[in-house]
């Protein structure tokens, strides 16, 4: 008799739960039949060193967990997964869950290693889901320092992405930018006392990215905790609607955006793509998010957001993620230099050891000192 692995029932079974991985699907990739993954979960088998090495390998969670007398508390996170009325799918993916649950998991280390070194909680605004999303804005633009000249005076959208995910990470908000495909959610927000978390996939062109990163910071200061699947959902509930009209509000403050809107079109309502393109080339955002705008600001008619071209958001097609880059330069792009930092501060000032700090970030000895050089 092949030798067996002793898991505890409930853990394999909560595990595969968190997974999102049906019990068919977990039978498949392991190579055994589902009733057989149903008597693990009970207790009445066990899984095989083979069995057990499969399955640590597709549930990604570390081999001592499926040992543990129980399943670990919840980590306090309650993100609810909002998409519009027309969405083919009622919940998170597999890798998606994944890639959550890494974000979580660096973010609760964050937010220990700042309160052990006694750092201040970032103070965010709190705004009522429902108040004005243009006096919201303002407010948070305020708060945030960064007007709105300076992001007009950005030689690039990529320019203006990066000036807008450093203004929040000095404000204390850790900001991920994943790999999370083009099928996959668009942004991502977790609200921490110690360190509030945002995330945006890469998965789309830049201006897009940019106006998730800034809806999910909406999603910050309402305190509502979201894993968002579409964009501009004119269909979802209240929340996907109010950070969708908060991100445009910032993104292109009412008075200039008029401003320059009645510029460009000579005082008409704009019906014209080759103008909308301008526009969003002044301000670096999405074309579908200048024109919804403009259709709010009542300067554009609804055909002109209706007419667009599929794919309007979609990157431009290069090498895969992550062709060409560093794992350190990975790491930066993925975690943000707020991330890095706070573990950078953690080995320096003993609130962590250096062998702990290498395990969360998943790197090398010798990576560890070129982040230190980095963020220094």
């Amino acid at each position: 008799m092949a030798n067996v692995v002793d898991v505890t029932p409930a853990v394999l079974a909560w595990a595969i739960s968190e997974s999102g991985y049906s019990t068919e699907t977990v039978a498949e990739r392991v190579g055994v039949a589902s009733e057989v993954v149903g008597q693990w979960e009970r207790g009445v088998e066990k899984p095989t060193v083979g069995q057990f090495r499969s399955l640590v390998q597709l549930l990604k969670r570390p081999s001592a967990t499926f040992f543990l007398p129980k399943p670990p508390p919840p980590d306090g996170a309650r993100l609810e997964f909002r998409q519009s009325r027309e969405a083919t799918r009622g919940e998170l993916v597999p890798a998606e869950r994944q890639a959550l649950r890494d974000a979580r998991r660096l973010q609760l280390a964050v937010a220990t290693i700042r309160a052990d070194l006694g750092d201040p909680p970032p103070d965010l605004p709190r705004i009522r889901v429902g108040s004005n999303p243009e006096r919201a804005a303002h407010a948070v633009r305020k708060w945030l320092e960064f007007g709105v000249d300076e992001q007009l005076a950005c030689r690039s959208a990529s320019e203006c992405l990066a000036s807008w995910r450093r203004t929040l990470e000095k404000r204390g908000i850790l900001v991920f930018a994943l790999p999370l495909g083009s099928d996959g959610i668009r942004g991502f927000s977790v609200w921490d006392e110690m360190a509030p978390q945002v995330g945006y996939s890469t998965a789309w062109n830049v201006g897009a990215r940019m106006f998730t990163l800034i809806h999910e910071l909406g999603h910050l200061v309402t305190r509502t905790d979201s894993a968002c699947l579409d964009p501009h959902a004119l269909s979802g509930v209240a929340v996907e609607r109010w950070c969708d009209r908060f991100a445009a509000a910032v993104l292109m403050p009412f008075a200039r955006f008029r401003k320059e809107a009645w510029a460009l079109g000579g005082g008409k309502l704009i019906e014209d793509v080759t103008v909308l393109a301008q526009l969003a080339q002044r301000f670096r955002t999405s074309l579908s998010a200048t024109a919804l705008r403009l259709v709010e600001l009542g300067l554009a008619d609804r055909s002109l957001f209706d007419g667009l071209p599929a794919g309007r958001d979609d990157k431009s097609r290069g090498g895969a993620p992550g062709a060409g880059r560093t794992r350190v330069e990975i790491r930066r792009d993925e975690y943000g230099h707020a991330t890095l930092q706070a573990f950078v501060r953690a080995v320096a000032r003993d609130a962590l050891p250096r062998s702990e700090v290498i395990r969360y970030l998943d790197i090398s000895d010798s990576n560890l000192d070129d982040i230190e050089q980095l963020v220094a």
